[in-house]
């Protein structure tokens, strides 16, 4: 009795370190001053307890092992690091390590959407991000008396405006899941004003790859929301739509007087790369430098994430990783619960958009791209499998 008492203080202690954790991967980038710190923190509050969680939680281990969405995962790493087998590159353990750091990830979100529920997990974590984005925002705009030749970066870890715009866009696109799927009117509210702080500092970072993803979400609740015949949800959509189009009017020229800086020539390049070396790629490790000939430069990513993939781990690990995207997207689309409709599928379908336009190897330690990528594939597998645990108690109960 004294040892399960014991085990039980043990496991809540590591629960409470990961509800920690998460605060510091959604929060704590834009307060933690430096990369490497925030790296630390997360190693210390996220991935630790996940792993140790993971070991003394042998009944959702082995749920979430057994998971055909995990298997998929598992399967599109053991693909990436063949091709570094193959390259016979430097490094391969230490792409091992940043693949499990995903595995545990993903094996957290789950966990604790098990553990508390998807709402009590995630709404604390947009409430505090969004007051912080706030305060960034305030900072930003005090600081400038003229918007149209800036761009919104924010604070913390954040130093580009582009690699923000993942952040606060992903942000976005949970925050307005969220609100779908409230049943509380206050918290409606709430989640409002969020998801317009979010959009916000989204459209002020000026990145158009993150307002073509979110046209994509836009389009995607649409669908949804006439499918599901969740009329009341289009007012939530117009009001979403209209500051959109009155960002993108009032800084129009601002928007459109950068072109298309250069993305035809630099995957031109890339695709010229990737046929070099077309099934396994050159390894995740391997550099990537793109000479484009107009400005007399090189580029050294390929401003596409599924173009990396294809660079770094061929077509073979491009087919897995779609292979991957589509069984989650498609598993979200059939069912009709609404975490799964109106927040997993759409996180996943803006990362899979803005990807499209910026991006490299997505292989790596926790950085903004994440947002595009790693998170939307966890909380989508995440739901999928607490979901299929809960319609399985069901059944039992029911025979």
């Amino acid at each position: 009795m004294n040892t399960d008492l014991t085990c039980s203080y043990v496991r809540n202690f590591f629960i409470v370190l990961l509800c920690l954790g998460f605060l510091v991967f959604f929060a704590g980038i834009q307060v933690v001053p430096d990369k490497s710190k925030w790296h630390t923190q997360l190693y210390l509050f996220e991935f630790l307890p996940s792993l140790i969680l993971f070991c003394i939680s042998a009944s959702n281990a082995k749920l979430y092992i057994k998971s055909i969405y995990v298997k998929m995962l598992l399967i599109l790493f053991g693909v990436l690091l063949l091709g570094g087998v193959v390259n016979q590159i430097d490094g391969l353990f230490k792409e091992f390590k940043q693949l499990l750091l995903v595995l545990l990830f993903a094996f957290s979100v789950f966990h604790l959407i098990d553990k508390f529920g998807y709402e009590k997990v995630f709404l604390p974590i947009i409430v505090v991000t969004s007051l912080l984005a706030l305060m960034g925002v305030t900072q930003f705009i005090l600081k400038n008396e003229s918007l149209s030749m800036v761009r919104f970066i924010g604070n913390g870890v954040l130093s580009n405006p582009l690699l923000s715009s993942h952040y606060f866009g992903s942000l976005c696109v949970l925050a307005l899941g969220t609100l779908f799927c409230s049943s509380n009117k206050k918290v409606k509210y709430l989640l409002l004003g969020c998801v317009i702080i979010f959009l916000f500092c989204t459209l002020l970072t000026k990145s158009r790859t993150t307002m073509v993803g979110l046209l994509g979400v836009v389009g995607v609740y649409i669908y949804l929301i006439i499918r599901n015949k969740k009329s009341v949800y289009f007012k939530w959509i117009a009001l979403i739509t209209t500051i959109f189009l009155l960002f993108v009017a009032v800084f129009s020229d601002d928007l459109v007087s950068r072109g298309v800086s250069l993305r035809p020539e630099i995957w031109k390049g890339s695709i010229n790369l990737i046929l070099e070396k077309p099934w396994l790629g050159v390894g995740g490790n391997a550099d990537f430098s793109v000479f484009v000939q107009k400005v007399g430069r090189s580029f050294y990513d390929p401003h596409n994430i599924h173009l990396a993939f294809a660079y770094h781990y061929g077509f073979v690990g491009l087919f897995f990783w779609l292979s991957l995207l589509a069984l989650l997207s498609i598993s979200c689309l059939r069912t009709k619960d609404p975490l799964m409709n109106y927040v997993a599928l759409p996180l996943l379908i803006y990362g899979a958009i803005a990807g499209l336009t910026e991006g490299g190897n997505i292989v790596g330690r926790p950085k903004e791209v994440w947002f595009l990528t790693w998170f939307p594939i966890s909380i989508a597998i995440g739901l999928l499998v607490v979901a299929g645990k809960n319609n399985k108690k069901l059944v039992n109960q029911n025979g």
